[in-house]
């Protein structure tokens, strides 16, 4: 039994008519070739990103901290200055000096304002006695002048007497200093809040 098969186009006409059956060798198919199947490529796997390394972190950490003080730091030191400058210009605006005439009276000592400069209040002002040694002599290393009164003489041996007008030390003022608690060769000392102003030798 002889099969004859048939090719139709895509409009349903046979295209093998008028050829006993059989398609032309023009118009014959080639053979497909075996197509063998091929694995599908494998790619590198790619891990995902991490964190940043702790080398990496540290030195970030430390670059901010640098840079915070470097910006901190002028500014600290600036207003620091500025705190200073305008404390000495508010405080001490004013050079204390004071000088003495120094007299052997009796068994005193008596020490006589002769100059000073600058508004010294007797509550701000100290004296300081000191024996041969340069031990301090007086019960406190520094006594104001307001606290040497008649009522204090027992305890310090030394007596602050206000005598020229207005309510800062003056001209003319004086302190007695007992000469058996303070003989010849102790020195005395005579400062403000910040800075000695006065010092001298019994003699």
């Amino acid at each position: 039994m002889l099969l004859c098969y048939s090719q139709r186009n895509h409009r349903g006409m046979d295209l093998s008519a008028g050829t006993g059956g059989k398609l032309p060798a023009s118009q014959t198919p080639p053979p497909q070739p075996f197509a063998a199947w091929v694995p599908p490529p494998t790619w590198p796997q790619i891990a995902p990103p991490r964190g940043q390394p702790r080398n990496t972190q540290l030195i970030i950490a430390v670059v901010v901290i640098a840079v915070v003080l470097a910006v901190t730091l002028p500014i600290a030191a600036a207003w620091v200055l500025y705190w200073s400058v305008s404390q000495s210009l508010e405080n001490g605006s004013q050079i204390h000096t004071i000088s003495f005439n120094i007299q052997s009276s009796g068994g005193n000592w008596t020490m006589i304002v002769s100059f000073v400069s600058g508004n010294m209040n007797p509550s701000g002002t100290f004296m300081t006695i000191f024996d041969y040694n340069g031990q301090v002599k007086m019960p406190m290393s520094s006594v104001p002048l307001s606290s040497l009164t008649p009522a204090n003489w027992n305890t310090y041996g030394v007596l602050y007497q206000k005598t020229s007008a207005g309510s800062y030390v003056g001209v003319g003022d004086t302190i007695l200093v007992y000469k058996l608690s303070y003989p010849s060769g102790h020195r005395y000392q005579i400062s403000d809040s910040s800075s000695i102003i006065a010092s001298g030798q019994f003699m």
